[in-house]
């Protein structure tokens, strides 16, 4: 059921249009500098985990 291409076309979906309406929000906005801004700092040496902003870049580049 989870692995079905419905189920995850519609976790993408929502996934997209919830990045969108946060893009839409003013500067000042909690989500938004959450899903803009850096944090300053260094990340341990391991792998690099996948973070949401590139799972966002890699819905909207099968989209099109």
């Amino acid at each position: 059921m989870y692995f079905s291409p419905n189920f995850i076309r519609v976790i993408k979906s929502r996934r997209m249009s919830w990045a969108g309406h946060v893009a839409g929000m003013g500067d000042r906005r909690v989500a938004y500098t959450v899903l803009v801004g850096r944090l300053d700092g260094k990340r341990p040496l391991v792998r690099s985990r996948s973070r949401w902003e590139n799972n966002i870049k890699l819905d909207l580049k099968e989209a099109a």
